[in-house]
């Protein structure tokens, strides 16, 4: 991936672009294979000559698209595929950012991530194809969000005090505006004072005031874990559709009410 900050008046951050474009591959059954992709960031007054010449738009615009090819040629392509390019405005990436309560990185690579589908071919002029293709994107803007909280739960796991099981364990639950509560088990020699990490979270999260969640990610010294009894119903307190998120090499998702689909309630 070539990357060209023609335009570098903002901090961009772009260390996710390479697994976007992975995990949008594999979305559409394209995986193994050497791809080549150009990214530039550009002013406004340059995206707008852009969108003159090639769309006949004279007008500013945050993304544009470039394909070399359609899908059936990548798909049958037996050499390095090059994909085509990209060109992010980050002033307009700003201004919108500013307009939907998004942050700036994640305003960028959801730009990515959308003009990533339209090189494979995926357009928003109808209804029809506007629905296909949000499916796809919003797909990949909760992977790579799931990524992220799985490396809060991997990056808190060495704090975890576990003297007697030898097993520590990161948690990071997400609310659902956007806050992440990251937390570890603390063992106890009466063991019935030990805390999971999950419980450790969710008391922060409470504390905070938050009661409304949208997934949990858990890891373990041993790698990939799903919470305990206790942990599963502590959660449904808050709602059966959580999503609990770990796995090693491949994200793993699962459903609060399928790991528990028989609560305890009074």
């Amino acid at each position: 991936m070539i990357i060209d900050y023609e335009f570098n008046d903002y901090s961009i951050n772009t260390v996710n672009f390479e697994r976007i474009l992975i995990e949008s591959l594999n979305l559409m059954g394209i995986s193994n294979r050497e791809i080549e992709l150009s990214v530039s960031f550009v002013s406004e007054e340059n995206i707008r000559i852009l969108n003159r010449d090639y769309r006949n738009i004279d007008k500013k615009t945050d993304v544009l698209s470039f394909p070399l090819l359609d899908i059936d040629e990548i798909r049958d392509s037996k050499h390095p595929i090059l994909l085509g390019d990209v060109v992010i405005c980050p002033e307009v990436a700003k201004k919108q950012a500013l307009e939907i309560g998004n942050t700036f990185d994640l305003e960028v690579e959801y730009l990515f991530i959308h003009s990533i589908f339209h090189l494979l071919g995926f357009d928003h002029i109808d209804d029809d194809d506007r629905v296909i293709m949000r499916e796809k994107e919003k797909a990949i803007v909760n992977k790579m969000k799931y990524i992220k909280l799985l490396e809060e739960a991997k990056g808190i796991l060495e704090n975890a005090y576990a003297p007697y099981s030898k097993l520590k364990v990161g948690a990071s639950l997400l609310s659902s505006d956007g806050n992440i509560y990251s937390a570890v088990n603390v063992e106890n020699s009466s063991f019935g004072a030990t805390v999971c990490a999950e419980r450790m979270a969710l008391g922060q999260a409470i504390s905070k005031g938050d009661h409304e969640f949208v997934a949990i990610a858990i890891y373990s010294s041993r790698g990939k874990i799903l919470p305990c009894g206790i942990c599963l119903q502590s959660l449904v307190e808050f709602g059966t559709d959580l999503d609990i998120v770990t796995g090693d090499e491949e994200l793993e998702v699962y459903k609060l009410k399928d790991l528990l689909p028989k609560e305890f309630v009074l």
